[in-house]
């Protein structure tokens, strides 16, 4: 279930606690990035009551309470499929619903917030041939000129504030803190073997 919940639950549970769509998406979007039913909605329940309260500070308990049990009674109802295809197209269905955004959630691209900032000038032949011998010397001549290949930023000035971009920066700076947390134990002094 791990693309269920880091994305498409997730989405509906920053949805419900009152996020747009828009950052419902990218809230998901980050969680797919980086599985049980009881321990899956109580992960979904504390998920719901941080970013409930992150959005709503100053709302009371009581009102959240009621957000979160229609929230869990929802995916209770969703994860109950038995087809991971059927529990998805459940959880598009709830994303149309006005508690979640009242709009269709995307379907997942693992390279969606990639391609909207890198641009790829890619030197390469297509060929529908089936002869074996056509086919290697495509890959080869492929592989020839690929150095020729270009990436570069799609908008070098505005890159920085892209969701791919911070992303990776978050990223890079939990791994950091996490080696500093780990080399501060026992466990950072581990050597191991054959690594």
């Amino acid at each position: 279930m791990d693309i269920e919940f880091h994305y498409y639950i997730l989405y509906l549970i920053a949805a419900r606690a009152g996020y747009g769509p828009a950052d419902s998406y990218k809230i998901a979007y980050s969680s797919q990035f980086v599985d049980n039913n009881v321990i899956f909605l109580e992960a979904a329940g504390s998920m719901f009551d941080i970013l409930w309260r992150a959005n709503h500070p100053n709302r009371d308990d009581e009102e959240m309470r009621d957000e979160k049990e229609g929230l869990l009674k929802d995916i209770g109802n969703a994860i109950s499929a038995e087809s991971s295809v059927e529990r998805r197209k459940r959880y598009v269905e709830l994303s149309e619903q006005e508690a979640y955004g009242g709009e269709r959630i995307k379907e997942y691209d693992s390279y969606a917030w990639m391609t909207e900032v890198i641009y790829e000038d890619l030197r390469t032949l297509k060929s529908k041939g089936k002869h074996a011998i056509m086919q290697f010397l495509l890959n080869w001549l492929c592989n020839s000129i690929s150095r020729f290949n270009k990436y570069t930023w799609s908008d070098v000035g505005n890159y920085k504030e892209t969701d791919w971009f911070q992303f990776q920066e978050a990223a890079k700076e939990h791994q950091r803190e996490s080696t500093d947390i780990l080399n501060a134990t026992k466990i950072g002094r581990l050597k191991l073997v054959n690594w």
